[in-house]
């Protein structure tokens, strides 16, 4: 198979097997850092979002035949993370216990809003949060996110956002 694929021929049609992908498996031998809910490669560091914290390692680092890979978790990370999202070069993590900037480290806490699903980007200086209880949205002032309202009659969990265009979500 020069291009990479296999083809097989199955009991119901025939399906292709792709030899060539960029998938890496990583194995969690020992059960140290729980359930994977969300990951982001951020220059040469790799964050793994769990159901118990924020996870770091060196994109170097991570070997897929290692029996054990060296983890560090991020100081005050415990707990549910949902999501991840570099915006401007800027690293934010949707917690259960709010919305934080990832810095040296540590989180540094934006809002504490419970159930942080969702984080995008609005226009030039808005973050549009889908919560537990809403959508929330964000300005930047100064190089400083700040709460600014939230979106009225919608009450409910929000998991996914999408932006139509500039006047519609």
């Amino acid at each position: 198979a020069s291009n990479g694929k296999l083809w097989i021929g199955m009991d119901y049609g025939i399906t292709a097997v792709d030899l060539k992908n960029n998938i890496t498996y990583m194995y969690d031998y020992k059960g140290e850092y729980g359930t994977a809910n969300t990951a982001i490669l951020q220059n040469s560091d790799f964050y793994l979002g769990t159901n118990q914290g924020l996870y770091k390692i060196n994109w170097d680092d991570l070997n897929n035949n290692k029996a054990q890979t060296n983890y560090s978790l991020i100081n005050g990370s415990e707990g549910q993370v949902w999501s991840l999202q570099n915006i401007d070069g800027a690293l934010f993590c949707g917690h259960d216990r709010g919305l934080y900037l990832v810095e040296n480290n540590s989180l540094k806490q934006i809002n504490s809003e419970y159930g942080v699903w969702t984080i995008i980007p609005y226009k030039k200086n808005y973050l549009l949060t889908g919560n537990y209880n809403g959508i929330n949205v964000f300005k930047r002032t100064n190089n400083s996110w700040e709460f600014l309202k939230k979106i009225e009659l919608i009450w409910g969990s929000v998991n996914q956002i999408e932006i139509e265009n500039d006047q519609f979500l």
